[in-house]
């Protein structure tokens, strides 16, 4: 469908618009209401064990700022976990080392090659309460794993790179497997994160209409390319298909669509399909050549125009959370994680060496 320059410049706009709140830093950037492509196993579901987790300064301040909490979230799963207690200790440095260095260097790895010497912090050190989990219905899960920290800790930026170690400091076994969420984003993949918020958008008199999007496009100088498909085929003889910068989740009740939720929480950008016997344009917003998109989020949903006319006979697709992803080969790595596996064979650091590899976490705290 055509794309005006209007429409090109408004999207640009939008997105610059779109900076991080000041009270909390999601990392990787852009995560915030968008579930990862990786599930990590570590570190909640060992007896004995721990994560580093570095993270480059300009992912959280690179002047002065205050973290007074970390946050993880379950990821989606098939079956359910348990919830427990067990008791952990976190301790926060400021490093010299960079997450590419630390990707770069050998596994099994030295941890204190990765402190590099940086005095220590401890800013947690007791029982940790985890949820019971379950399949998640509307992904992705809250940041419902929160370490409040007893001391807070002032991170400066300009000094070196955050890095938080967890570690386990009793025996107590743990229930079972105990995921959460995590991304995983390779050197030698350019991709961004098309990842579904529901899977069945609403039916309404047995119609229904579906969206797909192209996440190895979601990059930019790529594009937003959305395919929709309506059941039957005649359904919908139109659709509008949005884009918006902010997630929500409201009921559309109030206007007749009873079942239905819409998923974005604006309309920011939009454009009109016209089936031809039953056969959808593909949908495309072409993402400009600059790094202001890396790490831009937004949600992917339709809304198919009944054949009757009928506004009532309307539904909404499925819908999708976006991430847009730099197109550099190799990729650049500003977040990278090591796990402590202890077993009656093995006792040792290890990391992944195939690019950047961390679970998804919110920092809370100030950050200028």
């Amino acid at each position: 469908m055509f794309v005006t320059m209007f429409q090109r410049a408004m999207f640009a706009t939008l997105c610059a618009a779109a900076l991080p709140a000041q009270q909390l830093k999601v990392v990787p950037v852009g995560m915030d209401f968008v579930e990862g492509p990786a599930v990590s196993t570590t570190p909640f579901s060992a007896t004995t064990g721990g994560i580093q987790l570095l993270i480059d300064a300009s992912q959280v301040t690179q002047s002065v700022g205050y973290l007074n909490g970390i946050r993880f979230r379950p990821t989606q799963t098939t079956s359910s976990s348990a919830g427990f207690t067990k008791n952990y200790q976190i301790n926060l440095y400021t490093v010299p080392t960079t997450a590419a260095a630390f990707e770069a260097s050998a596994s099994p790895y030295d941890p204190n090659a990765i402190i590099a010497g940086a005095t220590p912090t401890t800013v947690f050190n007791g029982p940790m309460t985890f949820p019971a989990t379950a399949p998640l219905s509307l992904a992705p899960a809250s940041f419902s794993i929160h370490f409040p920290f007893t001391t807070p800790y002032i991170f400066d930026g300009t000094q070196g790179n955050l890095l938080i170690m967890l570690e386990t400091t009793d025996l107590v076994p743990t229930p079972g497997t105990y995921r959460i969420d995590a991304v995983q984003f390779r050197e030698d993949q350019i991709t961004g994160i098309a990842a579904p918020i529901d899977t069945a958008g609403c039916v309404v008199n047995g119609t229904s209409l579906t969206s797909a999007v192209n996440a190895s496009r979601l990059v930019y100088n790529g594009s937003i390319d959305v395919t929709l498909a309506s059941i039957p085929a005649s359904a919908f003889p139109a659709a509008i298909v949005t884009l918006g910068l902010v997630r929500a989740d409201v009921d559309l009740g109030s206007l007749g669509l009873t079942g239905c939720t819409g998923r974005a929480g604006s309309l920011d950008l939009t454009q009109f399909a016209v089936s031809g016997g039953g056969v959808y344009p593909l949908v495309s917003w072409p993402i400009p050549n600059s790094t202001i998109f890396s790490g831009l989020a937004l949600v992917s949903q339709s809304l198919g125009l009944a054949a009757s006319g009928v506004f009532l006979d309307s539904a909404v697709s499925n819908a999708h959370a976006l991430r847009l992803a730099e197109n550099l080969m190799p990729a650049t790595v500003t977040a990278m994680y090591g796990f402590h596996t202890v077993t009656m064979t093995t006792n040792a650091w290890f990391h992944g060496t195939v690019g950047q590899i961390t679970p998804v976490v919110q920092l809370d705290g100030l950050f200028p």
